[in-house]
C-alpha cells in the first residue's frame, strides 16, 4: 500500500511558522482597549451618572451562582443607570 510522501522538513517549518504566529497573536493583544472610565462615558454619551452600590444577600448571591455556575465572592455589586427618555418626552 502506498502511503503519502512527506517532507519532513516541510512540515517542521510549517509547524514552527504556527507556532510563531500563535505567539504573535498574543503579543499584539496586550495592552489595555478601552479603559473603565472611557467605557462608562460612553455608554452614557458623556453624562455619566453617580454610582451605586447593591449589597448583596445570601439568596442573591445563590442566584448569582447558579448563573455563572461558580462561587461568587463579592459582597457588593458597582452600577450605573440612567434613566431614558423615550420618544422625545
Amino acid at each position: 500500500m502506498r502511503g503519502f510522501n512527506v517532507n519532513n522538513g516541510l512540515v517542521i517549518k510549517l509547524l514552527l511558522l504556527a507556532v510563531l504566529m500563535a505567539f504573535q497573536a498574543s503579543s499584539l493583544s496586550r495592552g489595555v482597549y478601552q479603559t473603565s472610565e472611557d467605557f462608562i462615558s460612553h455608554a452614557f454619551e458623556g453624562a455619566v451618572p453617580k454610582a451605586q452600590t447593591l449589597w448583596l444577600k445570601g439568596d442573591d448571591k445563590k442566584v448569582i451562582e447558579d448563573i455563572l455556575s461558580h462561587q461568587f465572592r463579592r459582597l457588593r455589586i458597582r452600577y450605573w443607570h440612567q434613566l431614558m427618555k423615550l420618544f422625545g418626552y
